[in-house]
């Protein structure tokens, strides 16, 4: 779900169950994106690990963009799965949590399609976090593929 405050930060809302099922043990585990009108946070998630007879032997929580802890049904403490470097999460709601390596794959390159994405002004605009010039960009090509129809229909 694409969700936008008005003149605010665009996002998308991840909601919904994914189950794993390993066919060899019979085990699944499922987990819960949990949708930002519950917890006024767009990335959280939490889920159970089950044995072939449904019975939850682990249970999952953390935030999908930065991680994951799990903890045996019955212990009290929370095990790290995966944490992501501090020095990504710094800039990643500047960057929408893509690591530098990803953010590069995006970068300028001579030799492109014209078509290419990497060549949209308003793209460019969100790379460099520029989200309101991202968005009259995207007005302003807008308002012009319509002239462009208009005129192609007269």
């Amino acid at each position: 779900v694409s969700t936008q405050s008005t003149g605010g930060q665009l996002w998308n809302d991840q909601e919904g169950t994914i189950t794993i099922t390993n066919h060899q043990t019979g085990d699944t585990g499922c987990l819960y994106f949990i949708p930002y009108k519950t917890t006024k946070h767009f990335t959280k998630i939490k889920g159970d690990v089950m044995d072939k007879d449904g019975v939850t032997r682990v249970q999952i929580k953390g935030d999908w963009t930065s991680n994951y802890t799990y903890r045996k049904v019955g212990e009290e403490a929370w095990n790290d799965v995966w944490n992501l470097p501090a020095d990504i999460l710094e800039d990643k709601k500047k960057y929408y949590g893509f690591s530098t390596f990803a953010i590069q794959l995006n970068e300028e390159e001579e030799g492109v399609a014209p078509t290419d994405s990497r060549n949209r002004p308003d793209q460019r605009c969100l790379e460099h976090g520029d989200v309101e010039g991202a968005a009259e960009e995207k007005l302003r090509l807008e308002e012009k593929q319509r002239a462009r129809r208009k005129a192609a229909k007269n």
